[in-house]
């Protein structure tokens, strides 16, 4: 997914590898700031409107469009909540963050000065910049805790997936660097040193996989040529490599509880067994439990076509006979 700058910024979203591009909007207005829900079937975004920018949601075709927020000035930053019920976003006619449910109802002010909302993973807190300093907070904007206190600035945090750490931009060595701070130990560790002038920004992490687990596989036929593999299971994400014997097999993902992978004519040469795994690289998932699959022998060659009668006639007929011999 991107904004990207034709007749102004619109939403387009592709494939991984660049594949599949689709532009979802096409007004004269710039879209920005596009994240997906997590789910993966809504966008929310910041657009609509060149003088006053609203967080806007749509499906994930372009469809079924909801403006989120309704003020008289910009709003940017959007960020879903884990459950994907409500969004928070950076509220300019407020001078901070506000939330309201993932519709657009309920709207509320959080927090003035804050910016660049980030959800835990469990949605309990909100992790905000707000005085040159990281922030959390409640979803109800109660009980704020201050994470981080070096007189530099520290913005941009984002929270690990499991929750123990917060990355985080700061400027302490002149330029802007990577920190991350270890929340259950209250260490700060520097992830990038730059130069000044030079920035690195906008530290996000990769999503842990769940643990793939595989409960039923498909019976390919000895050989078959090009025999597909279909394996059901839970856990399954994008990444989701199926192995046969150990060894890596093109993989679809069609759900999380459904793979598909291409075998070789090797793989099936004969009848047999051989055990399936699915891994998830890199963080989180990791290697399920094999599963054995049965290579079924190919059935025997039809039988020769045989001749069936279904009426027949019978008729007899006499001949003439002479019976020689001599009398007695």
């Amino acid at each position: 997914m991107a904004d990207r700058d034709a007749s102004g910024l619109d939403i387009w979203v592709m494939n991984a590898d660049g594949s599949g591009q689709s532009r979802l909007t096409t007004g004269q207005a710039n879209e920005h700031d596009p994240v997906w829900s997590p789910d993966g079937t809504r966008i929310a975004f910041s657009g609509f409107s060149d003088s006053e920018p609203q967080i806007v949601a749509m499906n994930a075709n372009g469809s079924g469009i909801v403006k989120v927020s309704n003020t008289a000035n910009i709003n940017r930053s959007p960020a879903w909540s884990p459950d994907g019920t409500r969004i928070a976003w950076r509220d300019f006619s407020r001078s901070g963050v506000s939330i309201s449910n993932a519709d657009g109802s309920d709207p509320r002010g959080l927090a003035v000065g804050a910016d660049e909302p980030n959800w835990a993973p469990d949605g309990s807190r909100l992790l905000v910049d707000l005085q040159d300093d990281i922030w959390s907070l409640a979803p109800d904007g109660s009980d704020p805790l201050r994470i981080t206190t070096d007189p530099a600035a520290d913005t941009s945090p984002a929270v690990s997936p499991d929750g123990r750490y917060v990355a985080f931009t700061s400027g302490r060595g002149g330029g802007l660097d990577i920190w991350i701070k270890d929340l259950l130990f209250g260490t700060e560790i520097q992830e990038t040193l730059n130069a000044v002038g030079v920035a690195d920004e906008q530290a996000d992490w990769q999503a842990l996989g769940p643990p793939p687990d595989v409960t039923a596989l498909s019976r390919p036929v000895a050989g078959s040529p090009g025999a597909t593999l279909t394996v059901d299971g839970t856990g399954f994400v994008l990444r989701s490599v199926a192995r046969w014997n150990g060894a890596d097999r093109p993989t679809t993902y069609l759900s999380p509880t459904r793979l598909t992978a291409q075998l070789t004519a090797a793989d099936v040469a004969s009848a047999g067994t051989a055990q399936v795994t699915v891994f998830t690289p890199p963080a989180g998932g990791g290697l399920s439990l094999p599963r054995t699959a049965t290579i079924d022998p190919a059935p025997p060659p039809p039988p020769a076509p045989a001749l069936t009668l279904s009426r027949a006639t019978i008729t007899a007929t006499w001949a003439r006979s002479r019976v020689r011999g001599s009398p007695l």
